[in-house]
């Protein structure tokens, strides 16, 4: 009878159940794609405490179910409600330690009798002293878990506690043995409402129930603002795992797993910017460099001394097969990110690994020669001993072709078929091999005999200049910038210079652009620090963090300072709806006019800019936080399988204002999370308060002392703002501000809008004089500022002269080009401007994965070639007109389509998809075009964005722009486009399917 009963309570719960969890979806993307992916279970906190709550209680388990539902409910039930819905508890298949061990220390702790068999006898007061205790346990239980001197547990709840005090920190806690260095909000959050509530409910059981709860769990509890954005509360942090997309993850276990070949890439990125090899009389000298194992093992220049000669032998072996010797390998060992920043590590040198192998013990006058792997003895070991003998004199291509993987082949075999454990250990030194082929012979070779770069008007293509080229190219280039820019600083006075203050030095590289070279700064680079030679320091950029989380807060407290400043593109969007709504619709002609600096970083005067940027700062010192948010991978269905991209983590640092709080659920539903979609964040107990007058001294240290490391020269940069650096567009911004404030005040009334990003400048007015005055201004330039204006990238929307010539005047069809948008000159909609893209091709905008799943690959790369094009100033029905929205989605799908296409030709013969699979995707395409552009979410984040387009209409232009693209091409895709001409008939007829 008792089980009948028990049945039917959990068929009642079960529908109560899943109307709880609808509030935010069973399957939200971080649900699905990120936590499912991370943890071996995963459920909402309601499901788990039903799930934990003993059998026999049926009353509280109907209590629990039931909690939230009815009309007229409290404010703390409704607290209670959502988070027993949004909440969701994850687990990995680690077990924790057994309940009755756990329990006894809890009883110690708590200094009480067990009181698990009697439910809390002094209500919601109890309960909440209750929840303290336990809380407090649990941080205490988790630091006496960790022994080891020095180290704090990995887990939400003990950020910023520690097991001993510094001299000068100040700080209490009620736990035993432990400081409080920082507050902790998940702490703090754990013992205020409704988590006392919620151990009042759970009765005799709670106690046992909220410790196994907060130990064993990681609980993601959901963030009302935004949307689908969820907080951690407990646990180890989400960014410190292995997520979805990395070799490992947490429910295969956090030890060391091996890598399969497919997760393993070649660092593209080693090949770019290298500097050649150098004769003693200036030129370049081909082949390997000097460093490289083979010349530094070179037989020609040993001694026949047969030792050395196995040993130069033994030591390219374990550069060739360093697994099968036990050194660090790209299969099974982990980048240390103290030496590299990329996901695999440079193998150019190993002799410090290497050299403990063949040290012999105090005594031993033998060298010592370290034990060759069977595996590699025999025909491996006489190929590298001919590599040796043949390097400088044979090539290699024939050299392998004349050993074609013999070495591979099991001996005396006698036609038997090999056992797995050999083919995977066969397959493991040919993996190897591969990989030395590719990361120690061919880009070595490409490093010293090409300068590899990308081009700032070609996006993704890249160019290979022979050095003695590059040389030529560069060298005119550079030579000016140290006579224009840079002043020569002696080695004495800039090693002085560099210990005496955290910021590092940059590295100057030229990037063409058309016929000229631009001078880029890399501030983000890593470089080695000055006190240990095999260590990265930080970067510059990251120095300069506290002062740009400093200028992110005054721009979000002061933003009149920053005067018509836009820090993106979308910003021209926002800015034009409120000037298009002031003016109403019966406004008069507008005038537009655009002016361009020249050379805006380089020229800005140094000593003008660091006095203004005094003035900016509206408190005595600064409180930087930091938090992380993880988005999951996008998620792409092929042939009914899904898989998810690389998931993304974000650190962002966050300054407060002294009158804001520090607690973060309280900044995050207010600041933070409105505007994101999908997020997790994860909050960081650390903090660090700043004082003005020292971020000033940085900045002014960054901005005046500015060190460039040419060659082996230091130089100075004397004139102009660092480009590159962190800092660049505020500084920019504030000084162009000030220049509008003093120099251009004739432009702030209602009639004129006026737009600057970075140092592009755009007027619309409605009255032309003023648009004259502006142009004539901009032309006549601002020395004490800097300024001067490019002329022929100076535009205007009428007839005008200037100094008796004539000022471009644009088409008005094609509307006024500005920043990548298009503007109509009466009505303001604005549109995408594809008239600059025209003469380029299509191929260079595109990035081709060959790797595993090319047709997931396929599908993702054509969705997102949508996507880049979404933005909702593009698609506002109430900005723009419906048939502005349709003419820019047409085009939007016409470069789209010419993308597929594009990704299609680079393709080999055996990864082009099908003509269903290509079908499908310009079907999905559909399908996320329109719910991206008429989305629920998007009009949540945005309120002022509406798109009042229709399903046939957004099918019907894909289908259109999609056969004119391929229709050029029928031979290969004439399935395609003839359905796509049928679908297109039957949207245009309003047929139904």
């Amino acid at each position: 009878m008792l089980t009948e009963k028990k049945r039917k309570l959990e068929a009642i719960d079960a529908p109560k159940l899943q109307n709880r969890t609808k509030i935010f979806g069973s399957k939200t993307p971080v649900r699905r794609d990120l936590l499912e992916r991370c943890y071996g279970r995963v459920t909402t906190l309601r499901e788990y405490v039903l799930s934990k709550l003993p059998q026999g209680s049926r009353l509280r388990r109907k209590k629990v179910a039931s909690i939230g539902q009815g009309d007229d409910i409290g404010e703390i039930e409704n607290e209670l409600s959502m988070l027993l819905d949004t909440s969701l508890v994850c687990f990995a298949d680690k077990q924790g330690d057994g309940d009755d061990t756990r329990w006894e220390q809890w009883l110690v702790f708590s200094q009480k009798e067990d009181e698990s068999y009697v439910s809390l006898s002094d209500g919601i007061t109890g309960s909440i002293y209750s929840q303290h205790e336990i809380v407090d346990f649990v941080v205490w239980l988790l630091f006496s878990r960790d022994v080891q001197v020095g180290r704090r547990p990995k887990h939400l709840l003990c950020d910023g506690f520690r097991k001993s005090a510094g001299p000068d920190d100040q700080g209490t806690t009620s736990i035993p043995g432990l400081f409080s260095l920082y507050p902790n909000s998940h702490v703090k959050a754990l013992r205020e409402a409704p988590w006392p509530q919620l151990l009042a409910l759970l009765g005799k059981s709670g106690e046992k129930i909220m410790i196994n709860l907060l130990v064993d769990a990681s609980i993601y509890v959901g963030v009302q603002s935004g949307f689908n954005n969820y907080h951690q509360l407990t646990g180890i942090p989400l960014a410190d795992l292995d997520l979805p997309g990395d070799s490992v993850s947490l429910v295969e276990g956090l030890k060391s797993q091996v890598r399969r070949p497919s997760d393993i890439t070649l660092v593209r990125s080693r090949i770019f910017y290298a500097k050649p090899s150098l004769t003693a009389k200036g030129l370049v000298q081909p082949g390997f460099k000097h460093i490289h194992v083979l010349n530094r093992c070179n037989a020609s220049l040993r001694s026949t001394d047969p030792s050395l000669d196995s040993q130069d032998t033994i030591k390219i072996m374990m550069y060739m097969f360093p697994r099968q010797f036990g050194l660090h390998n790209v299969f099974t060992s982990q980048a240390d990110p103290s030496k590299t920043s990329q996901k695999f590590q440079d193998y150019t040198l190993r002799e410090e690994e290497i050299a403990p192998a063949f040290q012999s013990k105090p005594g031993d006058s033998a060298q010592k020669m370290p034990k060759i792997p069977r595996r590699l003895r025999g025909d491996v070991e006489q190929l590298v001993k001919r590599l040796r003998v043949l390097h400088g004199r044979c090539s290699y291509i024939e050299l392998l072709k004349h050993h074609y993987m013999s070495w591979l082949e099991p001996q005396n075999s006698s036609g038997q078929k090999p056992s797995k454990t050999d083919t995977e250990k066969r397959l493991e030194i040919f993996n190897e091999f591969v990989y030395f082929v590719f990361d120690s012979l061919l880009i070595p070779l490409i490093r010293n005999n090409f300068y590899v770069t990308e081009s700032n008007t070609h996006r993704y293509q890249v160019f290979y200049f022979r050095h003695e080229i590059w040389r030529q190219i560069a060298e005119p280039a550079m030579s000016g910038l140290r006579a224009d820019m840079f002043e020569e600083v002696k080695l004495d006075e800039a090693v002085q210079i560099l210990r005496s203050r955290q910021l590092g030095f940059s590295q100057v590289r030229l990037l063409p652009k058309g016929d000229k070279l631009r001078p880029i700064m890399n501030l983000r680079r890593r470089a080695i620090t000055r006190k240990s030679v095999n260590r990265l320091d930080r970067s510059i950029n990251s120095v300069l963090g506290p002062i740009h989380s400093l200028l992110k807060l005054e721009k979000r407290t002061n933003p009149s300072k920053l005067g018509s400043t836009m820090f993106s593109v979308s910003d021209i969007y926002t800015r034009l709806k409120l000037f298009k709504e002031s003016l109403g619709s019966n406004h008069s002609k507008l005038y537009f006019a655009k002016a361009d600096v020249k050379a805006a970083f380089d020229t800005i005067p140094q000593e003008a800019v660091v006095n203004l940027m005094k003035s900016v700062p509206s408190q005595s010192k600064y409180t930087i936080m930091k938090h992380v948010e993880v988005k999951p991978g996008e998620p792409a269905v092929v042939d009914g399988s899904k898989s998810s991209s690389r998931t993304s983590r974000r650190w962002q640092a966050t300054a407060l204002s002294e009158k804001e709080t520090s607690d973060f659920t309280a900044r995050l539903e207010k600041d933070l999370a409105p505007s994101k979609k999908n997020i997790v964040f994860v909050d960081s107990a650390l903090r660090k308060t700043h004082g003005v007058g020292e971020l000033m001294h940085l900045l002014k240290q960054h901005v005046e002392q500015n060190l460039v490391k040419v060659g082996k020269k230091y130089y100075r940069q004397k004139v102009g703002i660092p480009q590159g650096s962190v800092l660049s567009s505020f500084l920019c911004n504030y000084f162009y501000a000030d220049l509008e404030a003093k120099c251009l005040n004739f432009l702030d009334t209602a009639d004129c809008l006026l737009l600057r990003l970075i140092d592009d400048f755009l007027l619309v007015t409605l009255d032309q004089n003023k648009a004259v005055q502006f142009v004539n201004a901009m032309h006549s330039g601002f020395p004490e500022y800097g300024v001067t204006v490019n002329p022929a990238k100076t535009m205007v929307s009428f007839d005008m002269l200037y100094e008796g010539k004539p000022v471009r005047k644009v088409n008005h069809e094609k509307g006024f080009p500005y920043c990548g948008t298009a503007i109509d000159c009466q009505t303001l909609d604005i549109t995408k401007d594809r008239e600059r893209d025209v003469g380029i091709d299509v191929s260079t905008s595109l990035t081709v994965d060959f790797g595993r799943t090319p047709g997931q690959n396929f599908q993702r790369k054509v969705l997102n070639a949508f996507k880049i094009q979404s933005h909702l100033m593009f698609y506002d029905t109430s900005h723009n007109s419906t048939r502005t929205v349709l003419a820019s989605l047409q085009g939007a799908f016409v470069e789209t389509a010419s993308k597929m296409w594009a990704y299609l030709r680079c393709l080999g013969k055996h990864q082009q998809p099908g003509s269903e699979m290509i079908l499908r995707t310009i079907a999905r395409v559909i399908d996320v075009a329109y719910l991206l552009l008429t989305s629920k979410s998007r009009m949540m984040r945005y309120p002022q964005y509406t798109c009042d387009i229709r399903k046939p209409q957004v099918a019907l232009a894909a289908c259109l722009a999609f056969e004119k693209v391929l229709a050029a091409k029928q031979s290969n895709y004439r399935p395609v486009v003839m359905w796509l001409r049928k679908e297109a008939d039957r949207l245009a007829s309003g047929q139904k399917r």
